[in-house]
């Protein structure tokens, strides 16, 4: 099951994001951050991105 949410979620952050699905997770994570950090618009939208990013990393840790 855990399987399936992580799948979820990278390709939730993957299609929000614009960043690779099918790279590494650890390096998965960098960019995700890298791109919350340059894309998000707004507050609410950085700290929606990063809540899923924190449930991604929960998962591969």
């Amino acid at each position: 099951m855990a399987k399936t949410n992580k799948g979820k979620l990278k390709a939730q952050l993957a299609k929000a994001l614009g960043t690779n699905p099918d790279m590494p997770d650890d390096q998965f994570v960098i960019d995700c951050h890298d791109a919350i950090m340059v894309n998000a618009e707004t507050s609410d939208q950085e700290s929606e991105l990063n809540g899923l990013l924190n449930q991604f990393r929960a998962l591969v840790a």
